[in-house]
């Protein structure tokens, strides 16, 4: 009996260790925001796709084109979805394109917010040091999968209210 509760808890483990923490980011195709963060966020893939899966959201997009076509030239490589990607925003609460979620292996939410600090507003490029944020929060969540919740305020393009108040009817 005590061999084979210890063979399923070994399964478990392992079973844990092969589930990788999650990152969901949120983008607009036609956000410049989106387009200028897709060099870090291709930059984090190469880093970390061996241990976080990398999931695009675009919440405000019906055109699997111009998805296609942006996530070509942006050159990131991860999933992407448009089908319910509005609700599964608002059920994260995500308001920013672009804006990062990141989840840990167990599905406990680290972190959410910006990128970087490249924009301190919309069109407006930060000169100071540059800060990974997401990278940052990314070798933490990997380092230390203990309970924590990091926030930025994310810059970019905003959803639009008149969609997510027309959701909630």
């Amino acid at each position: 009996m005590n061999r084979v509760l210890v063979l399923i808890c070994l399964f478990c483990v392992l079973e844990l260790s092969a589930q990788k923490a999650k990152v969901v980011i949120l983008m607009a195709e036609d956000c410049p925001v989106s387009l200028s963060q897709s060099v870090e966020l291709n930059a984090l893939e190469n880093e970390f796709a061996d241990r976080i899966d990398f999931n695009y959201l675009f919440p405000i997009s019906a055109d699997y084109e111009a998805v296609t076509a942006f996530m070509d030239r942006a050159g990131l490589h991860g999933t992407w979805s448009i089908e319910g990607a509005f609700e599964r925003a608002k059920e994260l609460k995500a308001t920013t394109m672009p804006e990062a979620l990141l989840f840990s292996r167990s599905g406990q939410l680290t972190y959410q917010g910006r990128i970087d600090n490249s924009f301190s507003k919309i069109g407006q490029r930060n000169r100071g040091e540059r800060i990974r944020d997401l990278q940052l929060a990314m070798q933490r969540t990997l380092d230390d999968p203990g309970t924590f919740l990091l926030r930025t305020q994310a810059v970019g393009c905003l959803l639009p209210l008149q969609k997510i108040e027309e959701s909630n009817k």
